[in-house]
């Protein structure tokens, strides 16, 4: 098994309480209507394009900074290597545990008592197992607490757009047409997908999916 590496440091301490207190902060309306005010100075230029095509950048722009984080911050290789170890145990215990009924069904006693000492030292493999994957689970929580202020503060943007803007700034009123579903309205609440997804957050999930595998296969992020 891959030696499990110290995940935590102040720095990702200072990352974690930045990133909630954003995200409860977020909860706010005057709070949202800041992050947009703030985010559309930045990117006011892109304003003149229609709204499907900003969502469609921002979720490549949200994907490629997010995937970069993740991949310089998370050992892929210790993340792939506790995975395996992980199987192999599963596969290992799985076999055990079809041997060991088939020797009591057998009334074998000697082999169901040496199968009870495999099975305790195989159990004894997975409670070690569980501390290093834990550690592979925390690192691939650790590039969240960094990418939530920015991936929040660019989605307050185009909501901002949709909801909160100026009325000669606001992209409301727009519609996109989509495979399936149909034609809908950006600001509208009827177009809501499901009855309650958002069309415009709906184009933003499917776009951020969509942007989001081309970005890892790139930048060979993940596990494959």
């Amino acid at each position: 098994m891959v030696e499990e590496k110290p995940a935590g440091s102040l720095a990702d301490m200072i990352a974690m309480v930045v990133a909630m207190g954003f995200m409860f902060a977020y909860g706010r309306e005057d709070v949202r209507m800041g992050i947009g005010t703030g985010m559309n100075v930045i990117f006011a230029p892109l304003n003149s394009l229609p709204l499907h095509v900003i969502i469609l950048l921002m979720a490549l722009i949200t994907g490629l900074f997010s995937t970069t984080i993740r991949k310089y911050m998370v050992n892929w290789e210790e993340v792939k290597a506790n995975q395996s170890v992980s199987k192999d145990l599963q596969a290992r215990m799985r076999a055990l545990n079809k041997e060991f009924r088939e020797a009591q069904t057998e009334e074998n006693k000697h082999k169901v008592k040496k199968l009870e000492q495999e099975r305790a030292e195989l159990m004894k493999e997975q409670a070690e197992m569980m501390k290093g994957q834990s550690g592979a689970m925390m690192q691939q929580f650790r590039p969240m607490f960094y990418t939530m202020p920015v991936i929040l503060g660019i989605f307050g943007w185009m909501r901002y757009l949709v909801y909160l803007a100026p009325e000669g700034m606001r992209h409301a009123n727009e519609i996109l047409v989509l495979p399936i579903l149909g034609s809908g309205t950006f600001g509208s609440s009827a177009s809501d997908v499901f009855g309650f997804i958002p069309f415009w957050m709906f184009w933003y999930m499917l776009c951020s999916f969509l942007t989001g595998q081309i970005v890892n296969k790139v930048l060979n992020v993940g596990m494959s």
